[in-house]
């Protein structure tokens, strides 16, 4: 027994000092539902407005326009949602955002946190997005 006791603290030490994914367990689970105001998409300004929205299930988003809402589950670090159904109006300047944002949504995209700000990455488009602030 005396001789493992070196080994076994040795090997808690090693366990200790690991992490997963770059940084500190995040409980995506407990982090995710309520109201985000996004600040960019693809890094471009996000659109005064644009906000994204997970409660009970269900998400919802704006860029500014039209509304996206469907189903979602946290699978990992994914936040996987869809089908998504949304409003079809036109708003010059803002379908680009639009179209990036409902492809993060519908594409699996890998979700961080770091303070209060979300990031969303999928294979081709990105968000970042920040809790609003309380008391304004």
């Amino acid at each position: 027994m005396i001789r493992t006791a070196p080994l076994l603290a040795l090997a808690l030490a090693a366990a200790a000092c690991t992490t997963t994914g770059g940084g500190p367990a995040v409980d995506r689970l407990a982090m995710t539902p309520g109201q985000w105001s996004i600040r960019s998409i693809d890094g471009i300004a996000a659109a005064d407005g644009a906000q994204l929205s997970f409660a009970d299930g269900r998400v919802s988003a704006t860029a500014g326009c039209n509304r996206l809402a469907g189903d979602y589950r946290i699978e990992g670090d994914r936040v996987i949602s869809g089908p998504l159904v949304a409003t079809r109006m036109y708003c010059e300047g803002r379908m680009e955002q639009e179209r990036a944002l409902s492809a993060l949504l519908e594409g699996g995209a890998e979700m961080s946190f770091l303070g209060e700000m979300l990031t969303l990455r999928g294979t081709s488009h990105s968000l970042e997005a920040m809790r609003p602030a309380v008391g304004r």
